[in-house]
């Protein structure tokens, strides 16, 4: 079962991504907020660049990757994608 998951903490910088800890959760409000869309898509270009993988509920697991932006609420923006997310708390990477 797919379901939205939302970039909720990065650990380290995005210089090298195998040395960088992400978290997602399926709940929009306690997901990373950007102040300006084009700083979500700087997030979103980096991530769709190597995609990597997370548990799935499908079992196995999954590469994710179609990062987009949402605009949760207005001048605020989150980083998000599709994938077999596994319950709606933190996923971490």
């Amino acid at each position: 079962m797919r379901r939205k998951g939302y970039l909720q903490t990065v650990k380290a910088d995005f210089s090298s991504l195998d040395r960088t800890d992400f978290t997602f959760t399926t709940f929009p409000k306690n997901a990373v907020c950007y102040d300006s869309r084009e700083e979500a898509e700087k997030t979103c270009k980096i991530l769709n660049k190597q995609p990597f993988t997370i548990p799935s509920n499908e079992g196995g697991s999954y590469a994710l990757h179609g990062f987009s932006v949402e605009e949760l609420r207005p001048g605020r923006y989150a980083v998000c994608c599709e994938g077999p997310f596994i319950g709606g708390e933190t996923v971490p990477t």
